[in-house]
């Protein structure tokens, strides 16, 4: 019977919050039985930034692009073999997200 070595295999998952008062990052890294592992001294990274998706409402791109900083700092934190391979989820709280673009009137389609 021949045994194959496994290399330690690791995965990450990188989960935005955006909510009213603020979005967040969150970068969880796991093994192969979904283990969590720690992030340097963590179990977890997490980052924060103000103001929230809903200061966006009129301006949707923006909003969009008030994550970018939190997206570097995941970026940071994967490491760059395992970019391609992170689950990477966004979750809007509804409201943070369809409240104010509906008292705008502006709809999500």
């Amino acid at each position: 019977m021949m045994f194959l070595k496994q290399e330690n295999l690791t995965s990450y998952a990188v989960i935005f919050d955006a909510g009213s008062t603020g979005s967040r990052v969150h970068v969880y890294n796991f093994d192969q039985n979904l283990n969590l592992l720690h992030i340097g001294n963590n179990i977890e990274f997490t980052d924060k930034i103000k103001p929230g998706l809903s200061a966006y409402a009129e301006n949707p791109e923006k909003g969009a692009k008030s994550l970018i900083p939190l997206l570097e700092e995941a970026e940071s934190v994967v490491p760059e073999n395992l970019h391609s391979k992170t689950l990477l989820k966004l979750g809007v709280s509804f409201s943070s997200f369809c409240i104010p673009l509906f008292f705008t009137g502006h709809y999500y389609k």
